[in-house]
């Protein structure tokens, strides 16, 4: 599943007229198997590990390139340090952080804010489109 993931975005780029340079294609493999957002200088310690030694500048740029592809997205948790994760493929999730060791955890919460998103639009006249949800406190390991 995850390899024709992989495949899938690769495809998806090639077929915009981009090209798959090696960092392309390992950062997409790195997202398909990350269970929690990354910050830049994590992804660039997982190239390393993969034996790609990039500088910062070229993650970035990277980064960049695939929020523009909409293929990852950002989230800025209140540490003030970007995360990026994979967008497609991902159903819509929530994270939970621990503040002690500032661990990341994805949860699904399948139609549990429906209810409340219509009860707004009742309420103040608003049309939700999207919303974030982040979840602070102690994982397990830490309380």
């Amino acid at each position: 599943m995850k390899d024709e993931l992989v495949e899938e975005l690769l495809n998806t780029i090639r077929h915009n007229g981009n090209r798959i340079t090696k960092v392309r294609r390992a950062l997409i493999k790195i997202f398909c198997d990350c269970t929690s957002p990354k910050t830049a200088l994590e992804l660039q310690a997982l190239l390393k590990k993969a034996r790609l030694v990039v500088n910062k500048t070229t993650v970035y740029r990277e980064l960049e390139f695939l929020l523009t592809q909409n293929i990852i997205g950002e989230i800025d948790l209140i540490d003030g340090m970007k995360r990026y994760e994979l967008k497609i493929g991902q159903g819509h999730h929530h994270h939970l952080v621990c503040t002690t060791c500032n661990t990341i955890k994805c949860v699904e919460m399948e139609h549990d804010l429906d209810k409340l998103e219509r009860r707004i639009e009742r309420k103040h006249g608003f049309i939700v489109t999207s919303h974030v949800l982040e979840f602070f406190g102690q994982c397990q390991d830490c309380q």
